[in-house]
C-alpha cells in the first residue's frame, strides 16, 4: 500500500537435525522430547530478544524470531551443549515478514523466512552442518567463515574440552569461578581451558557478536 510504513527487520532462526530419521522410533521421541524442554528454556532465557517464541515444526525442525541478531551465537552454543552428541543445521536469516508477529514462530511468513529454507536446503545438499547465516549484506561471509571455524573447533574437542568451554561460558570467562563450579583448582582450569582452546573460541564468539551487532535495528544498519 503506497505510504504504508515498512516493516522492521527480523531474525528468523531455523535449524534441524542431521539424519535424525535414521534413529530408532524411540531414540527419535526421546530426541524430540528434548529439543521441546530445550525449546522451552531458549524462550525464557532470552525472553527479551525472541519475538516469535522457538518451537518445534516439522519433525525434527525447530524455528523461532528473534528481534536482534547479535544473541544468536550463544543461543546456537546453548542448543550444542545442551545435545552435544547431535550435529545439526541451523540458519540465521535477517528480513522482513510479510505477516503480522504470532506469539510463536508458526504462521509467520515473508522473505526472512524463503531465505532461511533456501540456505537450509542448500546446506542439506551440500551435506553442511553448523551455523549459517544470511540477510546480512557483506557481512555474510564473514559471518560464515567464522561460524564455520567454531563448528570445526567444537567438533574436534573431546567431552572433558567441551565441560571445560562450558562451564567458562556459563560462569562469563571466570576461571576462578568455573574451576570452582567444578571442583578442580585454578591452575587445572587454566591448563584444560589452554588444551581446549578457550580463548581462540570466545575471540570467534565475540566476533561473531560484534559483527552481528552492527545489524541490530537501532543501529539504522
Amino acid at each position: 500500500m503506497p505510504g504504508a510504513p515498512s516493516r522492521p527487520p527480523v531474525v528468523a532462526v531455523l535449524g534441524d537435525v542431521v539424519r535424525s530419521r535414521r534413529m530408532a522410533p524411540a531414540e527419535r521421541d526421546q530426541l524430540q522430547r528434548a529439543l521441546e524442554r530445550l525449546m522451552t528454556r531458549i524462550n525464557q532465557r532470552y525472553e527479551a530478544q525472541v519475538l516469535g517464541d522457538f518451537l518445534m515444526t516439522l519433525g525434527d525442525e525447530f524455528q523461532g524470531i528473534l528481534d536482534v541478531p547479535d544473541v544468536v551465537p550463544d543461543i546456537v552454543q546453548d542448543i550444542r551443549e545442551a545435545l552435544p552428541r547431535l550435529r545439526m543445521r541451523i540458519i540465521a536469516s535477517r528480513g522482513v515478514l510479510t505477516t503480522q508477529l504470532k506469539p510463536t514462530a508458526i504462521g509467520t511468513d515473508g522473505p526472512v523466512w524463503h531465505a532461511a529454507r533456501d540456505l537450509l536446503e542448500e546446506w542439506r545438499a551440500g551435506k553442511r552442518e553448523g551455523l549459517g547465516f544470511t540477510g546480512f549484506g557483506g557481512d555474510d561471509v564473514a559471518l560464515n567463515a567464522i561460524s564455520g571455524l567454531l563448528t570445526y573447533h567444537w567438533s574436534h574437542l573431546e567431552d572433558s574440552q567441551r565441560e571445560i568451554i562450558t562451564a567458562l561460558r556459563h560462569h562469563e570467562g571466570l576461571r576462578k569461578d568455573a574451576a570452582s563450579g567444578m571442583r578442580i583448582s585454578q591452575q587445572a582450569m587454566s591448563n584444560r581451558a589452554l588444551t581446549a582452546g578457550w580463548r581462540e573460541f570466545e575471540g570467534g564468539m565475540e566476533a561473531l557478536r560484534q559483527i552481528l551487532a552492527r545489524h541490530h535495528p537501532k543501529t539504522g544498519a
